[in-house]
């Protein structure tokens, strides 16, 4: 992990992915700079102005300045609440994301893989 965290270049690369939660709709953009590391994480609701759309927005700041620092989406995504997969006897275990931060970390997890599409 870095300690330093330096000012973000003007213009970037950006993916912009419509996802759904639970039947919660969002948009995450995603900051990438140019070596390919995530830079930045916006995600916005439907619904703004919402108690939903604020901790989306906060969780997405919080997150972005933890990615900046060199800390990995997918060792947050470690950290967070998981579901098992209904039916799945296989794998009792709990994979699947239990919120749409666990969601967008797993996507961002997928980004640092360079699984852009």
């Amino acid at each position: 992990m870095n300690t330093t965290r330096h000012r973000l270049p003007n213009r970037r690369e950006c993916i912009v992915e419509d996802m759904n939660c639970d039947g919660m709709a969002y948009t995450l953009s995603t900051g990438i700079n140019a070596d390919g590391k995530i830079a930045e994480v916006f995600i916005s609701t439907g619904k703004g102005g919402s108690e939903v759309s604020y901790i989306l927005e906060d969780f997405a700041v919080v997150l972005s300045v933890a990615l900046q620092f060199g800390v990995l989406a997918q060792e947050l995504g470690a950290s967070v609440g998981r579901l098992p997969r209904v039916g799945d006897a296989l794998t009792p275990r709990a994979t699947l994301p239990a919120s749409p931060l666990g969601q967008v970390l797993d996507r961002l997890a997928e980004i640092e893989k360079g699984e852009t599409a």
